[in-house]
């Protein structure tokens, strides 16, 4: 893997780096190792989300970031400002990913990386990024409506219409919000349309055929998973969650753990293990303070 791709196993250590300092509580060396990580692997959501989660343990969860943060990315605003007029797509997606260590919590930040990363045709980042803008200001149409059209390119139709559905809750008037729900409906119709016509097809039943049996086999994996012990090395989950299990406050394996099953596209299980991590490091850093403090006082 290093001779096909020397960034990606570059990037990789950055981040091994990155989840041992979070673990020691590191946080500036910590953000500085995703970051580079970042930079190496930009197409990569897990390390954008690991750093941004490690900005918000930084200043223990407070919502504001930094003292003073307003002040302090006027200078950084100021150059979004400018890439944006520019449409230097790549020094937007960098401007932002400087700002939010600054404020976590800043959503026009996060709006500004869904942008770059929506035209960088970075969809999963565009995504998440959008909706993180959009999980901060929960009544900004403008966030909705961006997400919403990402998700609508992306063909996530559900969540694509709950977001102009929101807009037009807010905004009864917003006959554009109106007429995006109508086209996701003619378009979920449409793509249900061209599957049934082309399951008809030989291709297709091939297909099928294949995915069947690959879905059979890992409802047969799954089963024995849940009933009968797999032997160490059959399954990288099981692995990953024996290990939890065995050092449950390592946030390093909860992680790795995350990035396994979004390969999987297990997307929800990933997300869920992450807020997991994000509970355990705010557990550890609570157990930390107790434990300087007991120190002190003794």
């Amino acid at each position: 893997m290093s001779e096909a791709d020397p960034l990606g196993s570059a990037a990789q250590e950055w981040f091994r780096k990155g989840t041992d300092a979070m673990n020691r509580q590191n946080w500036d060396f910590a953000i500085e190792c995703f970051t580079n990580a970042v930079k190496m692997k930009p197409d990569a959501v897990l390390f954008r989300q690991t750093k941004h989660l490690c900005c918000r343990k930084m200043y223990g969860d407070n919502g504001t970031g930094a003292k003073m943060a307003g002040m302090k990315l006027m200078g950084t605003r100021s150059k979004i400002k400018k890439a944006r007029a520019k449409e230097d797509w790549a020094t937007l997606d960098e401007l932002a990913e400087e700002g939010i260590p600054v404020n976590p919590w800043d959503a026009q930040l996060f709006a500004d990386l869904g942008e770059a990363s929506a035209q960088l045709d970075r969809g999963e980042i565009a995504k998440y990024a959008f909706g993180k803008a959009v999980e901060i200001d929960r009544q900004n149409i403008d966030f909705l409506k961006r997400l919403g059209h990402v998700l609508h390119e992306r063909g996530e139709y559900k969540e694509a219409r709950a977001c102009f559905k929101k807009i037009y809750e807010l905004d009864p008037s917003n006959s554009d919000a109106r007429s995006m729900m109508g086209r996701i409906d003619a378009d979920m119709v449409m793509d249900r349309g061209n599957y049934d016509k082309a399951k008809s097809t030989q291709d297709v039943e091939v297909e099928k055929e294949a995915t069947n049996a690959y879905e059979e086999d890992r409802r047969a994996r799954r089963g024995r998973a849940q009933n009968q012990s797999v032997a160490p090395g059959e399954s990288v989950e099981m692995d990953l969650r024996a290990a939890i299990r065995k050092d449950p406050k390592n946030v390093a394996q909860y992680l790795k753990l995350a990035d396994f099953l979004r390969g999987e596209r297990q997307l929800a299980q990933s997300m869920e293990i992450l807020d997991q991590a994000l509970e355990v490091s705010g557990e550890t850093l609570r157990f930390e303070k107790r434990r300087k403090t007991s120190n002190w006082k003794s």
